[in-house]
């Protein structure tokens, strides 16, 4: 009897001995401080963007300054925009230019048609219909992704690019189209284009 309970004791420490160890249990991964640093560069930028469209009139330019830096596309227009202009900054069509074709390196179609339409009509560049047609067909593009995603002014210059055949035919069915969707966001410019073309 006691050997048959021996036998049994030292099978169990055998069967325990080839069992695999239990797994450690996972550490959790601490974030870099490259990683760390890339997400507040990120939140920093939005915080900026948002403040060069929306944020109090007087402080747009340089949020819109400090997005471009940090890399926002939308916000090098908005920066050329002011430039172009001359509002809250000194007009200069030069560096206008500059951040137009940033923002439009980055993707902003916006900033692709602010150029465009500097180059088409030699407003501080010389004229080159060639260059303007191309930036044209980027910003057409661009704008026709980001539209597609729900930004509604890039639905407003992609309708108005149809409607003046910007980079490419004229095209007033895709132009209604695009507008009846800014239009239907909401967006005062959208629908008195929409009306324009009505007309």
């Amino acid at each position: 009897m006691l050997i048959g309970v021996l036998a049994v004791v030292v099978a169990g420490c055998k069967s325990d001995a080839q069992r695999p160890a239990d797994p450690a249990p996972k550490k959790k991964q601490e974030k870099s401080y490259k990683d760390l640093r890339g997400e507040a560069r990120g939140k920093r930028m939005l915080a900026e963007a948002r403040k060069c469209v929306i944020g109090p009139r007087d402080g747009r330019v340089h949020a819109c300054r400090i997005a471009c830096e940090l890399v926002h596309s939308n916000s090098c227009y908005y920066l050329g925009r002011h430039l172009e202009r001359g509002d809250g900054v000194a007009r200069d069509l030069g560096k206008a230019m500059k951040r137009y074709l940033q923002g439009c390196d980055g993707g902003s179609g916006l900033a692709c048609r602010g150029a465009a339409e500097l180059v088409q009509h030699g407003r501080g560049v010389k004229v080159d219909p060639a260059r303007a047609k191309t930036l044209f067909k980027r910003g057409r593009d661009y704008c026709r992704v980001h539209c597609g995603q729900g930004h509604v002014p890039s639905c407003v210059a992609l309708g108005e690019m149809f409607a003046a055949g910007d980079g490419g035919a004229v095209n007033k069915r895709a132009a209604a189209l695009f507008l009846q969707r800014a239009c239907a966001n909401k967006s005062e410019a959208g629908c008195a284009a929409l009306k324009r073309l009505a007309k």
